[in-house]
């Protein structure tokens, strides 16, 4: 009886808890720990022309390519790219809100830039469109200092979602810049 007891309590204490973990993790009964707000990309895409041309100053962007329409979702988009810059406080100098427009843009560089003053605004270049194409109008996202797009963020039309988008990549970048070792 001694010997059959003694491994019961082995068993109990050392295999049942990791068979009730393989049906814990089997029947998906917890939440994976998940630490990012942004969704990755599916596949890889890199900028090397947004890249600057001095190392020195390599730091992250938030991009935002402007649809040839620009309507309530990208005005509600420039304005979080600008307000969500100015929330950075100190950790300004470590990113750039970017905008590139389309030749055919209804938003004008000079209203982007009296309107969104923060936003470094580039026009878009033919060169541009294969790496552009791959970048949704609906989205925000987040490029490393090495032009490789990391995170991107649904841009929406009402403004109270696209503030918790904000607070969503500016959360992220944070957490990305604290871990980087380029800036």
């Amino acid at each position: 009886m001694n010997g059959r007891k003694g491994l019961l309590t082995v068993f109990g204490t050392f295999v049942a808890p990791f068979a009730l973990a393989a049906i814990v993790y089997q029947m998906g009964w917890f939440n994976a720990g998940v630490t990012n707000r942004g969704e990755f990309l599916e596949k890889e895409v890199t900028l090397s022309w947004i890249l600057p041309k001095e190392a020195v100053e390599a730091e992250w962007k938030i991009l935002y390519h402007i649809p040839s329409n620009c309507d309530e979702t990208c005005t509600n988009v420039l304005f979080s790219l600008h307000q969500g810059f100015q929330a950075l406080g100190k950790l300004q100098g470590k990113a750039t809100p970017v905008a590139i427009r389309t030749v055919d843009a209804s938003i004008t560089s000079q209203q982007l830039k009296d309107g969104y003053g923060y936003i470094d605004i580039l026009e878009q270049q033919s060169t541009q469109d294969a790496t552009l194409s791959q970048l949704s109008s609906d989205y925000v996202y987040l490029v490393d200092p090495f032009g490789k797009v990391i995170l991107r963020y649904k841009a929406t039309a009402q403004k109270q979602d696209m503030i918790m988008t904000t607070k969503d990549w500016i959360s992220d970048l944070k957490r990305l810049l604290k871990y980087s070792r380029t800036s």
